[in-house]
């Protein structure tokens, strides 16, 4: 397996929350469909307040992440 690793930072105002996260899952949905695509992970930063977060999409082979991390997606 290989990984593509994410870090992006979440919105901190809450008002639109439930937005945020529909686009989410429509980020996650498309990452998915990758070619290889296998699993996605996502990880918060402990700290409540932090925005950090860390994910890793998971491919068959190298080959495949390399493609995915070269791609527009």
């Amino acid at each position: 397996m290989a990984y593509v690793m994410l870090q992006y930072n979440r919105p901190t105002d809450t008002r639109h929350w439930n937005d945020y996260n529909r686009h989410v899952r429509d980020w996650i949905a498309r990452l998915l469909q990758l070619p290889g695509a296998a699993s996605f992970i996502a990880y918060r930063a402990a700290h409540q307040e932090s925005p950090d977060m860390f994910a890793m999409l998971e491919f068959r082979t190298t080959q495949e992440a390399q493609q995915a991390a070269d791609s527009e997606v």
